[in-house]
């Protein structure tokens, strides 16, 4: 009875186990939507902080292509708690689609003094960029470093 039990007990766990160690889909960055204004969130390197992407509707009243409002890429940089907004302020934010014409797209300073976190948000112009779910990447230079990083899943 014992050797019974315990044969299915290794079964059990072979096979919940099984499968683990292979890619499951499609490779690519995590999509890790929990940022503070509801982005896609995505760790800096050496634990420096956090940038937060979100597509949301433009602001402005821009055109509307077969119907649907003007999208606009937005880039908040946070801090390591995710809580207060990244010192010192990135320069020269930029997005892209990956696999696309190679065409970054640049995001302009747009603080927001409303927003605590807001000192360093980011917004492209409205329409120029539809990242959908596609693959994309983010660069910026921060304190002097260049960095890029690609996330996918912007809604």
């Amino acid at each position: 009875m014992i050797r019974r039990t315990s044969f299915i007990l290794l079964l059990a766990l072979a096979l919940a186990t099984a499968g683990c160690n292979g890619p499951s889909g499609p490779s690519g960055p995590p999509v890790v939507v929990d940022g503070p204004h509801g982005g896609v969130v995505v760790p800096l390197s050496g634990n420096a902080g956090f940038a937060e992407i979100l597509s949301k509707e433009a602001d402005a009243d821009g055109s509307r292509r077969q119907g649907r409002p003007p999208k606009t890429v937005v880039a908040y940089f946070l801090g390591p708690d995710k809580k207060t907004a990244l010192s010192p302020v990135p320069t020269g934010v930029g997005v892209k689609i990956v696999g696309g014409d190679g065409a970054t797209v640049p995001l302009s300073p747009a603080p927001d003094s409303k927003d605590l976190l807001g000192a360093a948000r980011f917004a492209s112009s409205a329409g120029t960029l539809d990242v959908g779910g596609r693959r994309a990447e983010l660069s910026a230079e921060i304190g002097g470093s260049r960095i890029n990083l690609e996330f996918r899943g912007l809604r």
